[in-house]
């Protein structure tokens, strides 16, 4: 039972690192594509 709750912690903080990490790289995407627009129209 022990190494149950264990591996249940371990499965929670995994999936909470997921999480912030996919809400952080979703974030991150239209301000990424928004800066490669502005330079496309700036030119080489």
């Amino acid at each position: 039972m022990r190494r149950l709750k264990r591996i249940l912690l371990v499965a929670a903080a995994a999936a909470g690192a997921a999480s912030y990490v996919w809400v952080a790289a979703v974030r991150a995407v239209p301000a990424v594509r928004r800066r490669k627009a502005e330079r496309r129209r700036a030119g080489p």
